[in-house]
């Protein structure tokens, strides 16, 4: 392990220097630069990344420290998850290696303080507000659309249906209690107004057909969207209140609510 370190080059530790005195700065811009730069670096170390990390800790104040001791605890998880896995690696266990990846690809937080765990929180009020913003011109883009093909259809429980391309309007809550079908081609646009809640039980699916894509499927809700355990949904959600992911269900779109979103055990992918 320390020849690793040896080997480190004099130009890489001058670097490393100048990371950590970025960390410093008053501009949010350049302590967020700071982060993935320190990301960077660190996984250049590969398996010696824990140990250099440890030695550079009892060198290293300020703000710094926090940010080493966040990447080393990172690592240390990391470490422990791989030895979880490792048993299973002989196996012929379905997406093993999508799971894996997820480990050491962690997505991208941006918040108002200095909450959650490196690499992957980036402080950026600005750009969170300016998210924010445009969450809330989509949101009222989707709701003020007029003109629906259907109002209040099947009372709100839409399970068992397929629906064609178009706008839908529901001044109730809107159930999908068994497998709800979505038929279009690629740029075929499905709108879905609801002004209530939106909630979809275990283990049931929404399914494109016909070439429809997550993409163009947007779900605007007035009230909460509760994704059941192990379901499956697509398309974007546009929640003015709390979106609910829970245990083992995943979406093909997007979660934006204007309180929260939780997660538990989730699989979120970015439709393309």
């Amino acid at each position: 392990m320390w020849l690793v370190l040896a080997l480190l080059a004099p130009l890489q530790e001058a670097d490393f220097g100048e990371i950590l005195r970025r960390f410093e700065a008053d501009e949010p811009a350049v302590r967020e630069r700071a982060s993935k730069d320190l990301d960077a670096f660190v996984r250049k170390l590969g398996s010696g990344a824990a140990e250099f990390l440890r030695r550079k800790l009892s060198e290293t104040q300020g703000e710094a420290r926090g940010r080493l001791q966040d990447q080393l605890t990172l690592i240390e998880r990391i470490e422990k998850a791989r030895g979880i896995l490792r048993p299973l690696e002989a196996l012929d266990v379905p997406d093993l290696r999508a799971r894996k990846l997820v480990l050491y690809n962690p997505g991208t937080i941006y918040t108002v303080n200095a909450a959650g765990p490196l690499p992957c929180r980036v402080v950026n009020p600005t750009r969170l507000t300016s998210a924010v913003g445009a969450m809330g011109t989509a949101y009222n883009d989707a709701a003020g659309r007029t003109l629906p093909n259907a109002v209040n259809l099947g009372a709100g429980q839409i399970g068992g249906l397929t629906l064609a391309p178009g706008l839908y309007k529901w001044t109730s809550n809107v159930s999908i209690s068994t497998d709800v079908t979505l038929r279009g081609g690629p740029n075929d646009v499905f709108i879905l107004q609801i002004a209530g809640t939106l909630t979809q039980a275990a283990a049931k699916k929404v399914i494109l057909t016909g070439g429809a894509q997550a993409k163009n499927v947007f779900w605007q809700t007035g009230g909460a969207a509760a994704i059941g355990t192990t379901a499956h949904f697509e398309g974007t959600i546009l929640s003015k209140t709390l979106i609910a992911m829970k245990t083992g269900a995943s979406i093909n779109g997007r979660l934006l609510a204007q309180t929260a979103v939780t997660l538990q055990k989730n699989v979120v992918t970015k439709p393309v």
